[in-house]
């Protein structure tokens, strides 16, 4: 078995894995786009189905994988049952590999240890915890069901540690990690602008 991508390890490390989607409208005969409440769709998972019967991919219809929407060439009929299953994620792969790359990590290559990882995973647990969206999607791995509180106690446990981590092996952006009232008290009085 071979070793892991740093992008696989990333997904891995921020506790976002692929999870299973099943979704289902009713054709009208004129809507050919489909919006997902399960996006972004990881690329090749993808099936559409109209009335029982799979529809062929790049045949009968596109998916457009980061921004959720499945696009027919030709609408389904009225009435028509039409599903979507597939896998999904919070975050898309280019998300992560751009979140990667600021720290100049190559998302195809392999490395030994997690430590290369602490700083971006950082950047991903404040990503989560100023959008609530993400956040609830997050929270809900495997179906459990959790509250707002519950979600953000965790993601700040997280970042305290990444902090914590960051400080004492100088990672993370340059400059160190300060929050708003450290600044303030080096400076000893309130930003006025």
């Amino acid at each position: 078995m071979g070793s892991l991508t740093n992008l696989v390890r990333f997904r891995g490390k921020v506790a976002d894995p692929y999870r299973p989607f099943s979704e289902e409208a009713n054709g009208d005969g004129t809507t050919k786009v489909f919006h997902l409440a399960h996006w972004p769709v990881r690329s090749g998972t993808h099936t559409a189905w109209v009335d029982g019967a799979a529809q062929a991919h790049t045949g009968n219809y596109t998916a457009e994988v980061d921004d959720g929407r499945m696009r027919f060439w030709n609408a389904p009929p009225t009435g028509a049952v039409v599903a979507f299953v597939g896998h999904h994620s919070v975050f898309s792969d280019a998300e992560l590999a751009d979140v990667l790359s600021d720290y100049s990590i190559v998302t195809g290559a392999t490395a030994a240890s997690y430590g290369d990882l602490d700083a971006p995973h950082l950047v991903v647990v404040e990503m989560l915890m100023q959008d609530a969206a993400k956040r609830a999607d997050w929270g809900a791995a495997g179906g459990q069901r959790v509250s707002e509180g519950q979600i953000f106690d965790s993601l700040k446990k997280m970042r305290e540690v990444l902090v914590g981590k960051s400080r004492g092996a100088e990672i993370g952006p340059q400059g160190g990690l300060e929050g708003w009232s450290e600044t303030q008290e080096e400076y000893g009085e309130p930003y006025g602008g």
